[in-house]
């Protein structure tokens, strides 16, 4: 489930948005942004190992900080996975429709036709889902090998030595933290193995074992794709490659097929994405509803107890009404933004919990805290201002629901 969430929009979309703010800095960024994932993947994987129960953050921000937090982490959440759930979509229709040469104008259509077809597989639960999902990570994970593979062997070792010593050749601060923040969002999938610590075996062993093989596999493949894009055409890609700079890349490339092999690799990712944040949105509003932050009928489930048969459908209805704005790349923005400030609230609880841990282990949650709040700021001026107005949002719903439970 780690490897579905990490390997979708992410490697498809914010390679290309990275890139277009730091240029050949992206390879510096996202070994940053795997180094804050680790330290916030350590900081869950310690939280839901202590407390296995759906809800992730949510759940532990409520029990260890104060309701507050625990409602701001819950609604943070709510916002950045819909709206990356959204692009998923949109992604995944963009690319179905680019390789059937279709008009454009389909986009949402299929978006929507996948959201319900999806939705659906959610409702039968955990382990039909997770079979579906590891056939769609086989198939992704193969391309990206693939696409790896072929390049490696088309411009040469002598090319991608050349191309990583350049990469060091970083842009101003500002860009790079930026270009940070931007993939630290397609590191944070590991977050769906912590909000479904109900639903699996030895839930204090099983969730950070999941979690650090998940992060580390990703980073590497991450550097990986990255080191080939970039010398593929040396640092000469153009401008506002966007979401299509892997696909812009394989055209490029003399191997047959290889547009094709991406095209199907990027629509699984889609999928395995979409399918994964449904999961783990349906469960933190299962999580927001016992605990009366949403309206408690979020909060049943199925007759084995495990399918929150309310949320999952209010959680595609959700996604459905994100997808008709289509914007990815504000929407990423923003994604960035909530879901910084939901992990700077994970590392704070991890902090508080009240367990000895050694002093690296603090170390690496503290590092994790800062690094949260250093990674916000350094977004664009419109995703703070709208993730703030967010922020006091999600406070003002707790106090009103607060009064509302005790009236």
């Amino acid at each position: 489930m780690g490897l579905g969430a990490m390997l979708g929009t992410g490697i498809f979309i914010s390679i290309g948005l990275a890139w277009d703010v730091a240029g050949q800095g992206l390879i510096v960024a996202i070994a940053l942004a795997g180094l804050v994932a680790i330290c916030n993947g350590l900081s869950s994987a310690r939280l839901a190992a202590a407390y296995p129960v759906s809800g992730g953050t949510y759940e532990y921000a409520h029990r260890t900080l104060t309701p507050a937090m625990g409602a701001v982490a819950g609604w943070m959440f709510l916002i950045a996975k819909s709206a990356s759930a959204a692009a998923a979509a949109l992604g995944f229709a963009h690319y179905l429709l680019r390789a059937l040469d279709q008009s454009e104008s389909l986009t949402v259509v299929v978006a929507i036709v996948l959201v319900l077809l999806l939705t659906a597989v959610t409702f039968l639960g955990m382990k039909p889902a997770n079979r579906l999902n590891t056939l769609i990570v086989i198939v992704t994970v193969s391309s990206l090998i693939a696409y790896v593979a072929l390049l490696t062997v088309e411009q040469g070792s002598s090319i991608l030595v050349t191309t990583f010593r350049q990469s060091f050749d970083l842009p101003s601060i500002g860009a790079l933290l930026e270009c940070t923040a931007i993939v630290f969002v397609a590191f944070t999938g590991y977050g769906r193995i912590a909000t479904l610590g109900e639903e699996v075996r030895s839930p204090e062993s099983v969730i950070p074992r999941a979690i650090l093989i998940t992060v580390i596999a990703s980073i590497m493949l991450y550097l990986a794709v990255s080191l080939v894009t970039i010398g593929m055409n040396g640092f000469k890609l153009s401008p506002d490659s966007g979401q299509a700079l892997l696909t812009e890349v394989a055209m490029l490339s003399a191997q047959p097929g290889l547009v094709w092999i991406m095209t199907v690799g990027a629509m699984t990712a889609m999928i395995a994405v979409l399918l994964n944040l449904l999961l783990g949105l349906s469960r933190v509003m299962l999580a927001m509803g016992r605990r009366g932050h949403l309206p408690k009928a979020l909060g049943r489930v199925d007759q084995q107890g495990q399918t929150p048969i309310t949320a999952v459908p209010l959680t595609g209805l959700l996604i459905l009404a994100l997808v008709w704005i289509g914007d990815f790349g504000l929407a990423w923005r923003l994604s960035a933004f909530t879901v910084l400030v939901y992990y700077a609230l994970t590392n704070l609880a991890a902090i508080r919990l009240k367990q000895r841990v050694s002093h690296w282990q603090r170390l690496l949650q503290v590092l994790g805290l800062l690094s949260c709040v250093v990674l916000s700021v350094a977004l664009d001026l419109q995703s703070i201002l709208t993730g703030l107005m967010m922020i006091a949002a999600a406070l003002i719903a707790h106090r009103v629901s607060a009064r509302y439970r005790r009236g």
